[in-house]
C-alpha cells in the first residue's frame, strides 16, 4: 500500500522474503520546476510508526511491483488494484 501525501511525501509498506517493511518517502526536484531529475530520501518506519501516520488516510494507491526485462534493461512494471484496479505501469530506469 502507498499513501501519497500532497506533492512529494509517500508512506509505504512491502513485502519482501525478510519481512514487511515500511518506509516513509519524500522526492522533490533538484532544481526548482524541473521535474526530470529528483532527489528522493527514504527513512525506515516501524510497523507502528506506519500505522500511526496512516491512519485516517483514505488516498491510498494498491500496487504489486514486478522486475521484468524489457530489451535488456531492467524495467519496473507496477499492477494496480483497488480504486485503480486495471491501470498498469510500466518504467524503465536509465542510469548516467
Amino acid at each position: 500500500m502507498t499513501i501519497t501525501y500532497p506533492t512529494e511525501m509517500s508512506i509505504r509498506t512491502s513485502s519482501t522474503p525478510q519481512g514487511d517493511r515500511y518506509v516513509i518517502t519524500r522526492k522533490r526536484p533538484i532544481k526548482e520546476g524541473d521535474t526530470t531529475t529528483m532527489m528522493e530520501t527514504t527513512i525506515p518506519l516501524s510497523s507502528e510508526e506506519f500505522t500511526a501516520l496512516s491512519s485516517g488516510i483514505s488516498t491510498n494507491v494498491q500496487k504489486s511491483r514486478y522486475t521484468v526485462d524489457m530489451l535488456g534493461r531492467q524495467a519496473d512494471l507496477d499492477i494496480f488494484s483497488g480504486r485503480h484496479d486495471g491501470f498498469d505501469r510500466d518504467r524503465v530506469r536509465v542510469q548516467r
